[in-house]
């Protein structure tokens, strides 16, 4: 999607219906509170979308390192709209920093939040978000249908909840993409059998214990999807499921460690030799 789609698209977003945690967080000060996913959007975009604004209509931006510390949010706020209402435990205990952080720089929703596409059919069946009015924008007529079919799904409650579906309502405006890609170091892969070629590497003997992943249960089943030729968003498992416990076990066995946040960083100091994840982590640090 180009420059000129995407504010045009959040534009319409923020003067209909806002995607946020809840309708009665809705702003009335004039402003307009978005929640990013850190360094996914062009600081030049951010700053013509400021342009755009009409007059006296404040931009508030906070970021955020990863997608689970967005959804946090959803939740956290939900709780916050709901008297006596309070996260579990053991939500407590994930996001307790993360809120605290929040909750002293930004107020308790936002209009507009970025989720990846592994969450937003937990935050449709949780009721988290609003769908957006946007059928009637020709940006969005003129977007590529397979990303429209994206975020088309059936609304919470209804069978399949959160599930793609043509006939249901827009749930977000796709702003970036990515692709599932393997990195190595060169020289210990030579040594160990030679350069990847297919998601099958993952699986080789002589990689045992030097391999890291994202901690992302979705990443990975999209793996082992792959691996055993099949599609990466494949809706029912059911017939598959023995061969997916076998796979994901012997995968389990080969990976050292899983962490959302530091698989790129041990590849580049050389605590494992092959890490598997989204291009758009893998391509800038390859530049």
């Amino acid at each position: 999607m180009n420059r000129r789609h995407f504010l045009t698209l959040v534009s319409i977003a923020l003067a209909s219906q806002p995607l946020s945690a809840c309708g009665a967080g809705a702003n009335r000060d004039r402003s307009a509170q978005i929640a990013l996913l850190e360094d996914a959007i062009p600081d030049q975009l951010i700053r013509t979308f400021r342009r755009r604004l009409s007059d006296g209509v404040q931009l508030r931006l906070t970021a955020a390192s990863q997608f689970a510390d967005l959804y946090d949010l959803l939740l956290s706020s939900q709780a916050a709209m709901e008297p006596g209402a309070e996260p579990d435990q053991a939500e407590q205990s994930e996001t307790r920093q993360f809120w605290q952080f929040w909750r002293r720089s930004t107020p308790t929703s936002a209009d507009l939040i970025s989720l990846s596409d592994n969450w937003l059919s937990a935050a449709i069946q949780q009721d988290l978000i609003q769908p957006l009015a946007l059928a009637e924008l020709h940006a969005w007529s003129t977007l590529d249908s397979r990303w429209q079919a994206l975020v088309t799904r059936t609304t919470a409650g209804a069978p399949s909840d959160g599930l793609p579906s043509t006939d249901a309502k827009l749930w977000g405006a796709p702003y970036r993409w990515g692709y599932l890609m393997l990195t190595y170091r060169d020289r210990p892969l030579r040594q160990l059998g030679g350069a990847p070629t297919d998601w099958d590497a993952l699986w080789r003997p002589e990689l045992q214990n030097q391999i890291a992943l994202p901690d992302n249960p979705h990443l990975v089943l999209a793996i082992v999807l792959r691996k055993l030729g099949l599609s990466a968003n494949l809706v029912d498992l059911t017939p598959h499921l023995a061969d997916l416990e076998a796979a994901l076990t012997q995968l389990n066995q080969q990976v050292k460690f899983y962490s959302s946040t530091h698989h790129l960083q041990a590849l580049v100091t050389e605590g494992v030799s092959l890490a598997a994840g989204w291009s758009t982590d893998i391509l800038p640090l390859l530049r």
